[in-house]
């Protein structure tokens, strides 16, 4: 702004120094959204970084857990395998599912071959049919019970021979997706009888 009209002169020097102006002004609008970015993307940084370690963190946790777990898991399995009486776990559809060595050794099985075996080969051929539909209301009702009180009960080898036993049940809750399962806890009592 001035009070007096612009001379040649100063009109000339005004005319060389606007895109001088212009141009700086580019420049520092450039540097402004440069800066602009750049303090964004610092803090992007910042929060991935903080987000890496929460991650690291809750992996850190996870792998404690899952250790916890398998040890937890292990002490119960040990439970299993070293209990004096035979333990036989068994789905919905009579296939045994778990079975300690005290089962396989007093069944006749070597390690592991009972496992996937239907349970009513293991009772004797006069009650096997009727079988599925007693182990269907027990599944039915549930809870624990001594099975056949009062009944002279048997079982049977794998070579086919028959032996007194005393069979405990107790039903198990549907846990990864196994459905509702039954342990039997089973005595022989060769020995007592």
């Amino acid at each position: 702004a001035s009070f007096q009209p612009a001379s040649e002169r100063e009109t000339a020097l005004l005319d060389a120094l606007m895109p001088v102006l212009a141009m700086t002004m580019q420049i520092l609008e450039r540097n402004i959204r440069t800066q602009r970015l750049l303090k964004e993307t610092q803090e992007q940084a910042t929060r991935m970084e903080t987000q890496a370690a929460q991650l690291e963190e809750q992996s850190v946790e996870m792998e404690a857990q899952q250790a916890e777990l398998m040890q937890t898991e292990a002490w119960y399995r040990s439970i299993v395998e070293s209990a004096p009486d035979a333990m036989l776990v068994v789905n919905e559809q009579g296939t045994i599912i778990l079975s300690n060595p005290k089962a396989e050794a007093i069944f006749g099985f070597e390690a592991s071959e009972l496992t996937g075996q239907n349970v009513d080969r293991l009772v004797p051929v006069k009650i096997r049919a009727d079988h599925p539909k007693m182990r269907a209301s027990f599944m039915a009702t549930g809870g624990a019970r001594t099975m056949g009180t009062g009944l002279d009960l048997k079982g049977v080898r794998k070579d086919g021979t028959e032996f007194p036993v005393e069979v405990g049940l107790s039903s198990l809750p549907d846990i990864g997706g196994r459905g509702v399962c039954v342990c039997a806890a089973v005595r022989d009592l060769t020995e007592r009888k």
